[in-house]
């Protein structure tokens, strides 16, 4: 399904990770993929060709890279979500809509404790 719209799963994980539309610094970003960071950086770079993300230095140290999502990011993000629905849907059609709530809410309790460590 992601290959339809060209981008491969470390490509959705991060387009996915930006999606509140603040900048993350890069090495961040690749923390929160459980990416090394080094292997994110020509995942950013295809994704910066194709004007999914837009790069910036940080302004408190120039040296750090930070990463928006595009408009144009934000734009295919929305397709893909429109076309995982359905998938999500059928998977999850065992949980009430408050259960899947709290799922989700414990699953980024878990998600943030993670990553914090």
């Amino acid at each position: 399904m992601l290959r339809d719209v060209g981008l491969t799963q470390a490509e959705f994980a991060i387009l996915a990770t930006l999606a509140d539309g603040v900048m993350v610094r890069q090495r961040d970003l690749a923390i929160h993929v459980g990416s090394d960071p080094r292997n994110i950086v020509p995942v950013v770079a295809s994704l910066t060709d194709r004007g999914l993300v837009e790069v910036a230095p940080a302004l408190e140290d120039r040296r750090v890279k930070q990463i928006r999502l595009s408009v144009e990011g934000a734009d295919l993000l929305d397709t893909v979500q429109i076309m995982l629905a359905p998938s999500r849907a059928k998977f999850f059609r065992g949980l009430s809509d408050a259960e899947y709530d709290q799922l989700c809410h414990l699953l980024r309790v878990v998600y943030s404790s993670a990553v914090s460590v």
